[in-house]
């Protein structure tokens, strides 16, 4: 039975910490902002120092909920991909099932074509001609 990624996250205890801390943060970030705005009395702060204090509490939630979603995002991923199981066919099947690229496959061997299967020194090549193409394309 294949379960949904989100509740394999909902059932980490990492999961819940994160959130519970992430939600506390949010909660107190406006508090901290008010009292930056009215704990300096005599003399009253400038108004510089307010809008400092609104952008800083503004930056801050914006920066924890995007955390947050990134942390979330990266848990769902994991869970998406543990849930994903690969299945072996079975004898049986593979010999009454065949696709067309077995019979590609059988067609061109009964023709006496050779296989397909590159020499090593083939693959390597391949392997440097893709990691050249990969690199040079960054510049």
């Amino acid at each position: 039975m294949r379960s949904s990624p989100w509740r394999t996250v909902s059932f980490q205890w990492q999961t819940w910490l994160v959130l519970i801390i992430a939600f506390v943060l949010l909660g107190l970030v406006p508090y901290v902002v008010h009292y930056l705005m009215t704990a300096f009395t005599n003399p009253p702060p400038p108004v510089t120092f307010k809008v400092a204090a609104v952008c800083f509490g503004l930056l801050t939630n914006i920066l924890l909920i995007k955390c947050l979603y990134s942390y979330l995002g990266s848990r769902y991923r994991q869970a998406e991909q543990s849930s994903f199981t690969v299945r072996a066919r079975g004898l049986e099947e593979d010999r009454t099932r065949r696709g067309p690229w077995d019979q590609s496959e059988a067609a061109s061997a009964a023709a006496g074509h050779a296989s397909s299967a590159a020499s090593p020194s083939q693959v390597e090549e391949r392997k440097v001609d893709v990691v050249k193409s990969g690199c040079l394309s960054f510049f």
